[in-house]
């Protein structure tokens, strides 16, 4: 399962409970370093329940401290995907970043910046235009970043910006309960098909390097930031992990490319949750 943030905007905490509920019931979980074992062996666990594998990316604080004393007080084992650049405590992701600073401008200042959204509804507008973003190149996804922060250098983000964007601290991952597995989600978020190879190899190599030192854990699981891949990065990724999760959609099986394992987005409601376990592409 493909987990982001649990708050109210998407999944809320009393929804997410529903569904750790119904996995305890209906399924046996693991972490994704116990993929390849339960694929060698055809998925059959000892409860003879279907295995399951939670996955939550980005390292929110919101997985922090709505997630984690959930999974802790059902002991369910899930997987959290960190960015091992940002855990200050008080970053977003480049992106995320980038969507709250254009949120916050006026129609008139997104003028004068020559920033040109699609005409829909503002909030989708900004949406697809972020996700139009990812398609640059680095040089100037960052360059657009600087130029919202100079416009606007102590931006007045709201609290419902902080509660789902921040990213947890290094504190707060090293206090994680042990039910808690710690894999990577690069080093900067940084999308990897946009980037220089050398580049790339430094995003993946460092994170489970860093990770590895403070966490005190093996990091042995890598998720691709917003799934962007190309075959010399998957190359590089095969070399220093074990396993390596998409966003495709779709289940995992045996026979599959331990470096493309498909996952099933999460949804707010429980029975469209549990249809999905059935049919992953609906």
């Amino acid at each position: 399962m493909m987990y982001h943030g649990i708050d109210d905007n998407y999944i809320s905490l009393q929804q997410f409970e529903k569904h750790l509920q119904f996995y305890q019931k209906h399924f046996e979980l693991f972490w994704m370093n116990e993929a390849i074992p339960l694929l060698k062996n055809q998925c059959v666990t000892k409860t003879g329940k279907p295995p399951l594998i939670l996955t939550f990316d980005d390292g929110l604080y919101n997985n922090f401290y709505n997630v984690a004393p959930l999974l802790k007080k059902y002991n369910i084992k899930a997987t959290f995907y960190l960015v091992s650049k940002l855990l200050s405590g008080s970053d977003m992701l480049w992106n995320h970043e980038i969507r709250c600073r254009l949120t916050l401008l006026s129609d008139n200042e997104l003028k004068k910046l020559n920033i040109k959204m699609p005409k829909t509804s503002r909030t989708s507008s900004i949406q697809s235009y972020v996700n139009s973003v990812k398609a640059w190149s680095q040089i100037e996804q960052q360059s657009l970043l600087n130029q919202l922060r100079q416009h606007t250098p102590d931006p007045a983000y709201t609290k419902e910006m902080y509660n789902e964007f921040i990213i947890m601290s290094l504190d707060n991952a090293k206090s994680l309960p042990s039910c808690i597995e710690i894999g990577s989600h690069s080093e900067t978020h940084s999308i990897l098909d946009t980037i220089p190879l050398e580049m790339a190899h430094q995003e993946i190599c460092r994170s489970k390097k860093t990770l590895t030192k403070e966490l005190k854990q093996q990091v042995s699981t890598f998720c691709y930031p917003n799934g962007n891949l190309t075959s010399d990065v998957v190359n590089i990724v095969r070399k220093r992990y074990i396993t390596a999760v998409t966003v495709l959609k779709g289940f995992a099986l045996p026979g599959d490319d331990l470096m493309l394992l498909k996952r099933i987005p999460a949804t707010p409601k429980l029975h469209n949750l549990s249809y999905k376990l059935i049919n992953p592409m609906s």
